[in-house]
């Protein structure tokens, strides 16, 4: 794999690279708050198996659900470029679930997501679309 492309501001490519490290990290250890607070609160969220969920309230009540699964992920930006308060990021990722009566399961998946900068001066997820990759036959 190569290495990550980086465009734009310095501190706010590694702003936006704490995001995806938070991202993965708040979802192995079961902080459901902690990865929603990395959202705008008009996030557009559009996942691959599922209708497109717009705005904070509508990501909320389609992940919560998953919330008591275990889950362990881990998310690779691939490229993070920043232009004002707009950046884009595409990369991989992978995640293990594990349901409370069953076996864990692996998924590998790419992703392009939108940030926007809030007026706080904090890079937030604007709009997110991932998908899984298919399995190596």
């Amino acid at each position: 794999m190569s290495s990550m492309i980086k465009s734009g501001d310095p501190a706010d490519v590694a702003a936006i690279v704490k995001i995806w490290e938070n991202y993965g990290k708040s979802l192995t250890e079961g902080r459901f708050e902690d990865w929603l607070a990395q959202w705008d609160k008009d996030g557009i969220q559009m996942p691959f198996d599922q209708g497109v969920h717009e705005g904070l309230a509508a990501i909320r009540q389609a992940n919560e659900k998953d919330a008591s699964l275990k889950v362990v992920m881990n998310v690779t930006p691939r490229e993070i470029t920043v232009s004002g308060p707009i950046a884009y990021s595409w990369g991989m990722y992978w995640f293990t679930v594990t349901p409370p009566t069953g076996t864990a399961a692996r998924f590998d998946g790419k992703f392009l997501t939108i940030l926007k900068k809030a007026s706080s001066g904090q890079w937030k997820i604007y709009r997110d679309c991932f998908n899984l990759t298919p399995a190596k036959t």
